[in-house]
C-alpha cells in the first residue's frame, strides 16, 4: 500500500477507508490475504468503515459463465465469513463487492455490508455494464441503506451510481455515507479523460455528491487482468463535492489505502435559509417518460 494521508472534516461521523487492491482471478486465497492485510492497515489508521472493490472475491474478466459460477460464493459463505471475522476483530463496518451465487443459482454482482461481524444487508447491482449482461442477473431494488454502528450506510455497485437517481435515493433515506465498490475499466482519450486528468467517473462522483449533499466513498480495483487494465480511481468525496482523499491516478494503477473523516450530512443538505438539496426538486416539471428508443 502507498503512504496514507488522512483528511479531516469537523464533526466526523466516521473515519472511512477505501482499499484499492488487485484481485487475483483464479487464486482467491491470494486475494483474501491481501484483503485481510489491507483491512488491518485501515484499522490501524483508525478506520471504522472500510470499503472494498467490486467483485473482490473473484476478479472481473471471466472466461465465461462457468468460471464465474465457480469463482462466485454464496451469501453467507466463505467470503462473508472471512469478512465477518475481520469486521469483528477490528470492530468496524466492511462494505465489499462480491460475486454472489444466490439460492436460485443466479449470479449477482453484489455489495455486502458487515457490521462488526454481523451481516447488515446485501445489495444486488441493478445496472449491468457491457458483458456483465452475459454473466449476472440484475437486482431490482433501489440503493440499499442500513443502520450500522457508524451511522446510516448506503451502498450500490459501480455503474449504479452513474444514474443520479440511485444517489438521490441514498440522500432521501438520510444516509450518512454512500459506500460504492467499483471496477472501473481503464479508458483513454476524450471520453476517459486519461492521461492528463481524472477519469470521467470521478467527475460524476464529485457532481452527484455535491448535487445531493452526501459523502461518497468509492473503492476501485487496480492491476491488469487478462488484457484489461483498471483505472485505480478510488476516491472519498465530502458532502459538498470536495475530494478528501484520492484519486491517486497512476499508470499502472497501484494498491492504495485512502482514509478520510466524514461529518454528518443531513443538516448539510440545507444549502441556504431558502434552499434544500432535496426539497427544491420539482418532479412535476420532469415527469417520467417512456423508455428511450435508439
Amino acid at each position: 500500500m502507498s503512504a496514507v494521508s488522512v483528511a479531516t472534516v469537523v464533526h466526523p461521523v466516521c473515519r472511512v477507508a477505501c482499499v484499492q487492491v488487485a484481485p487475483d482471478i483464479g487464486h482467491p486465497g491470494n486475494t483474501a490475504r491481501a484483503v485481510a492485510d489491507a483491512v488491518g492497515s485501515a484499522s490501524r489508521e483508525g478506520a471504522t468503515l472500510v470499503v472494498l472493490p467490486e467483485l473482490v472475491n473473484s476478479g472481473y474478466h471471466f472466461t465465461g459463465v462457468a468460471e464465474a459460477r465457480r469463482l462466485a460464493d454464496s451469501i453467507p459463505g466463505e467470503w462473508t465469513e472471512m469478512l465477518s471475522r475481520l469486521a469483528a476483530r477490528h470492530r468496524l463496518v466492511i462494505v465489499a463487492g462480491l460475486a454472489e451465487r444466490d439460492d436460485d443459482g443466479a449470479l449477482r454482482s453484489s455489495s455486502v455490508v458487515i457490521d462488526r461481524g454481523t451481516r447488515a444487508g446485501v445489495f444486488h447491482k441493478a445496472h449491468l455494464w457491457d458483458a456483465e449482461h452475459e454473466v449476472f442477473t440484475p437486482g431490482d431494488q433501489p440503493t440499499l441503506v442500513v443502520d450500522s454502528s457508524v451511522g446510516r450506510v448506503a451502498t450500490a455497485v459501480c455503474y449504479d451510481i452513474e444514474f443520479p437517481e440511485m444517489v438521490r435515493v441514498a440522500a432521501e433515506q438520510n444516509a450518512d455515507v454512500l459506500a460504492v465498490p467499483v471496477n472501473w475499466p481503464l479508458r483513454t482519450g476524450p471520453d476517459g479523460a486519461l492521461p492528463g486528468g481524472w477519469p470521467i467517473e470521478v467527475h460524476k462522483v464529485v457532481a452527484h455528491a455535491a448535487d445531493y449533499r452526501i459523502p461518497i466513498a468509492v473503492a476501485d480495483r487496480c492491476g491488469a487482468e487478462r488484457g484489461g487494465e483498471f483505472t485505480g480511481g478510488s476516491v472519498i468525496v465530502g458532502h459538498d463535492g470536495v475530494p478528501l482523499a484520492g484519486p491517486r491516478i497512476s499508470r499502472p494503477a497501484r494498491p492504495e489505502l485512502l482514509v478520510a473523516d466524514l461529518r454528518t450530512t443531513v443538516a448539510g443538505r440545507r444549502l441556504s435559509d431558502h434552499n434544500h438539496a432535496l426539497n427544491d426538486r420539482r418532479p412535476d416539471l420532469y415527469p417520467a417518460r417512456p423508455d428511450h428508443q435508439t
